[in-house]
């Protein structure tokens, strides 16, 4: 990949420095739906979709790996499958809306960083 798009900057950069500030905390992702998870950051990266590069809808786009600390809830939405201990992948088709410390407090809100 030789370039980031400007979504991935306003997104991602701000979740990696919120891992970087706080590397020994669990931060809690937090979506719409309602979905919640404790979670640490494991590694970062670029990757692709499951389209081979050749073929019309290939995408690389930069993510963020986590592990599933715990469970808070889980929403509405049909398309997670969290479980303890597993990892999955944050990237801007995903982000949280929120990113939460431990204690509750706001470290991240989508809304606010697409707007800068």
């Amino acid at each position: 990949m030789n370039f980031m798009k400007e979504i991935e900057k306003k997104l991602l950069f701000p979740l990696m420095n919120c891992f970087d500030k706080h590397p020994k905390e669990r931060l809690i992702l937090e979506w719409q739906d309602g979905t919640k998870i404790l979670t640490q950051l494991d590694t970062a990266g670029e990757t692709q979709n499951e389209f081979n590069e050749d073929e019309e809808g290939f995408e690389e786009y930069f993510m963020c790996g986590m592990e599933t600390v715990k469970i808070i809830s889980i929403g509405t939405a049909p398309v997670w499958d969290f479980e303890v201990g597993s990892f999955f992948e944050i990237n801007y088709h995903n982000f949280p809306d929120f990113v939460r410390d431990q204690d509750g407090n706001i470290l991240l809100e989508k809304s606010v960083l697409l707007r800068q």
